[in-house]
């Protein structure tokens, strides 16, 4: 997947996410939208609904596990 551990991309990313999950969640998601999400953040399109899902929030969960394990600087 894209991108770079920088605060500002990070933010981008969540902003992308978030549009990608809420189209999704939709009753009749705009495929076309979906598919330029998922090339947006770096992820295979797939035209199941429940493979795109996954693969998003696979996504999601990587990005949020990999910001969990840096280590927190102590002042």
């Amino acid at each position: 997947m894209k991108g770079s551990n920088r605060p500002k991309d990070n933010l981008v990313s969540s902003k992308i996410f978030k549009k990608l999950v809420e189209e999704l969640l939709k009753s009749q998601p705009d495929q076309h939208i979906v598919k330029q999400l998922m090339k947006d953040q770096g992820l295979s399109y797939s035209m199941d609904p429940i493979v795109q899902m996954s693969t998003v929030l696979d996504s999601m969960g990587n990005i949020k596990l990999s910001k969990e394990s840096e280590p927190e600087v102590l002042s």
